[in-house]
């Protein structure tokens, strides 16, 4: 009979064997808890991408940001706060993996560079306002734009979902002008149902 282990992405192959399970045991406790916590973000933003499509014309491409009639009713702030919550969970959760991938093999990408690498959009996006808006804790990188996109109200629904930094802002001052480009758009239902596949698959041990 072949010892326990656990897969923990699928896309890269990289399990951990029952050593390693009772080695790593508060760490993949960490895992379990936070993949809670992102389901329950997800299936909450999720309900209100649908309640919202009932209300669209399927033959129409519909964009919506602002004070928007279709919008009654909707939670708008609250959903804001979920994309918060989220960014930061989501990137504790593909760090924390990319750490064990890398104390089980010191050859595999440090744990920063695997987040970069499966979580783009989002890792910018936790740095720069989820974590702490980049207008309070400005980076040397951040342009001018950046800043003043960190703390502009944050999502917007597209098509069949709600995006985080949905559009590009452009300042110009003295006489230089800048994007928000660090600022990237995605879905936190999208990009939930891609971890799925990454890390949550269904399994089966020895």
């Amino acid at each position: 009979m072949e010892g326990l282990e656990m897969m923990l992405d699928y896309i890269e192959k990289f399990d951990l064997s029952e050593e390693d399970l009772n080695k790593y045991f508060n760490e993949i406790r960490s895992l379990r808890y936070l993949k809670i916590g992102l389901d329950y973000l997800y299936k909450f933003v999720k309900s209100i991408e649908l309640e919202v499509v009932k209300r669209l014309d399927p033959n129409i491409r519909y964009f919506s940001y602002g004070n928007d009639p279709t919008m009654a009713g909707i939670p708008l702030d609250l959903i804001a706060c979920h994309f918060h919550w989220y960014a930061v969970s989501a990137c504790n959760y593909v760090q924390m993996v990319g750490w064990l991938r890398h104390n089980v093999d010191q050859e595999s990408s440090r744990p920063t560079d695997y987040t970069k690498s499966v979580l783009p959009e989002v890792y910018d996006w936790r740095n720069k306002v989820a974590a702490h808006f980049a207008r309070a804790k400005p980076h040397s990188k951040d342009t001018p734009a950046d800043l003043q996109a960190s703390t502009f109200f944050p999502i917007a629904f597209d098509d069949d979902a709600f995006y985080a930094s949905p559009m590009k802002l452009m300042t110009k001052r003295g006489g230089k002008s800048s994007t928000s480009d660090n600022l990237r758009k995605w879905s936190l239902t999208k990009v939930h149902e891609r971890l799925q596949t990454r890390y949550w698959q269904e399994h089966t041990s020895g």
